[in-house]
């Protein structure tokens, strides 16, 4: 996959052109801001379903960000149904300092009663394998993203799934932390998200995220995800 650095057009703003589209990521708000301002000063609108004008909320100044954002599935544009989306997707991505594509399947959803809040969740379960090694996660759909309610890893870990671990649904500001809190194992925690970049291509249709992301105050990992793929990177910090 080719990607090449083009230029720097100030601080927060890097223009590049990734698989011979030209985009632009935006790490500075006010930078992001010229780009909404125009897009929302315009008498019509984009309204294909990754285009920035479907996306952004003129009168909140915040984001939209599909659930499919995380799932890599297909997104028709549709934010009411976007929630509890069926898919059956497998990205790929690397972890840390690797350059290996791992696969990361996601299925769902499926019905599952939580052992934390004892009632049924729609779930969506996420496979990954390392080094021979298989990791097994459900999530939930909730009002600020993607919560987690099981981990397969040290005995079982079980969660509430009202916590984020990826931002989705509306209210999404680029720089602004958001807090979320949720129980695992019968603890409380918190749970925070703040994007800090954001990349679309000369169409003005969303690429990708960045984002970090705190539990208990502790920042944890930096992620990217790719419209139409899932996760991309992950980095422990």
């Amino acid at each position: 996959m080719k990607f090449t650095i083009l230029k720097i057009l100030s601080i927060g703003v890097v223009t590049a052109l990734f698989s011979g589209c030209a985009t632009t990521t935006f790490k500075n708000v006010s930078e992001l801001n010229k780009v909404t301002n125009k897009e929302c000063s315009k008498p019509t609108k984009n309204l294909s379903a990754w285009h920035i004008d479907n996306l952004y909320d003129c009168k909140t100044k915040s984001f939209f960000i599909p659930y499919q954002l995380w799932s890599g599935a297909k997104f028709d544009g549709n934010k009411e149904t976007s929630i509890n989306h069926q898919v059956d997707n497998t990205s790929y991505a690397t972890h840390n300092k690797s350059s290996k594509l791992v696969p990361i399947k996601i299925v769902g959803t499926k019905k599952w009663v939580n052992k934390i809040t004892k009632e049924e969740n729609n779930i969506y379960v996420r496979t990954t394998e390392t080094k021979g090694v298989k990791k097994v996660q459900y999530f939930v759909a909730n009002e600020m993203g993607i919560g987690r309610v099981y981990d397969d890893r040290e005995g079982g870990r079980y969660f509430s799934g009202t916590g984020i671990k990826f931002p989705s649904g509306y209210g999404w500001r680029l720089g602004e932390r958001r807090t979320a809190f949720d129980i695992e194992n019968g603890e409380d925690r918190s749970t925070e998200i703040e994007i800090v970049a954001m990349t679309f291509d000369d169409k003005q249709e969303l690429k990708d995220i960045t984002f970090n992301w705190w539990t208990n105050g502790y920042f944890d990992r930096q992620y990217t995800y790719t419209v139409n793929n899932g996760l991309a990177k992950s980095v422990k910090q």
